[in-house]
């Protein structure tokens, strides 16, 4: 994985944020590099937050428990780790 590929996604998911628009087609090919970047032993916060944002509009519940990770541990990314649980389950009808 490379972290410069992960850095240049950002301006990607920072644009679907800002609109709040359902996920272009297409950025689902990069969940495997989102999902290796938060496993990654060498991480940045602003990083991390890009792809636990990025994981809560393209994942699926497969993703959950690697979020809920970071909900237990680091309470600097709780908020964006309950957006991203929270979306992933309006997208599969759990409430």
């Amino acid at each position: 994985m490379r972290v410069e590929r992960v850095a240049a996604l950002k301006n990607d998911v920072m644009n679907l944020l800002r609109r709040q628009e359902t996920p272009v087609e297409g950025l689902a090919e990069t969940l495997p590099v989102l999902r290796k970047a938060l496993s990654s032993p060498r991480r940045d916060a602003v990083l991390d937050i890009v792809a636990i944002g990025s994981i809560g509009l393209l994942g699926d519940s497969s993703d959950i428990s690697r979020l809920s990770h970071f909900m237990k541990c680091d309470s600097r990314r709780a908020s964006a780790v309950g957006t991203a649980i929270r979306r992933i389950n309006e997208r599969s009808g759990v409430k």
